[in-house]
């Protein structure tokens, strides 16, 4: 599976609405994520500051407990449930703490600290670099999620020796998850890992240059030399100029595509 998902991640093919696809002459060895245009760590990635997130005083910004849901919930809640419980940024001012980029450019503005962001333990001080570590953060959650994994509980193993012994010990059932959903049978199970694995191979990363649009970075690198026009990256109806950002919206993209893939299995 690790190699699977690790062939899926270098995948880079055209995944908009454009009016010109330019095939990619060599997949094998031009297939892969973008990383041609440069970014000096300064200037953040994603969105301009606007208007804060939520009100404070709302829900954590983390969840606790395991990436798991279950099959009394539904729909979006359901998908919300499992994605609440990866790996996020948060931003530190001084000592005010908030789970919103725009709210805390805000509170930078006004009291001319710097942001700080903050993922688990690490605090970073740069925006790209806090992405880059998110990105690579959910490609290991992704590799976990996509995979058939053993669960007791609140607990998870990658063995089902040691989840039957676990759930004799604690008087628990094993369970089967894949995507952050429990499966009652290996079959079922096997199915659905089936389907995650076809949905995230679905997200696709395409390059655009000058209104072309291309599934290679490096032709679009060449292109982009040529005309002297800026390289923007797509995933779905999103698009960027930064590659770190593009990254981390690619893994964000796949791992909502498998959970999505998973709670669809456990309702056939």
């Amino acid at each position: 599976m690790s190699q699977k998902i690790a062939t899926l991640l270098a995948a880079a093919v055209f995944a908009g609405s454009v009016s010109l696809i330019v095939a990619c002459p060599d997949d094998e060895k031009h297939g892969k994520a973008g990383t041609t245009v440069a970014h000096d760590g300064k200037a953040p990635c994603g969105a301009k500051a606007g208007a804060p997130c939520a009100k404070s005083g709302g829900a954590p910004c983390h969840a606790k407990g395991t990436t798991v849901v279950s099959g009394e919930s539904h729909g979006d809640n359901r998908i919300d449930a499992v994605l609440a419980r990866l790996p996020k940024i948060t931003y530190r001012v001084g000592d005010e703490a908030t789970c919103c980029e725009k709210t805390a450019a805000m509170i930078a503005e006004k009291s001319g600290k710097p942001i700080q962001y903050v993922l688990g333990e690490e605090v970073l001080d740069s925006h790209c670099a806090a992405e880059v570590k998110l990105a690579s953060l959910l490609e290991q959650e992704l590799e976990s999620i996509a995979a058939m994994r053993f669960a007791v509980g609140d607990e998870t193993v990658g063995c089902p020796v040691t989840a039957k012994e676990l759930a004799k010990k604690n008087g628990g059932t094993m369970a089967y998850r894949v995507g952050g959903v429990d499966f009652n049978s290996e079959e079922q199970a096997g199915k659905a890992v089936q389907l995650v694995t076809d949905a995230v191979d679905g997200v696709k990363m395409s390059y655009r240059v000058d209104g072309q649009s291309f599934c290679c970075d490096k032709m679009a690198g060449m292109k982009a030399k040529e005309t002297g026009k800026p390289m923007t990256f797509v995933v779905g109806s999103e698009e960027t100029d930064c590659d770190k950002h593009a990254r981390l919206i690619l893994m964000q993209t796949k791992i909502r595509a498998a959970v999505e893939a998973a709670l669809s299995a456990s309702s056939t």
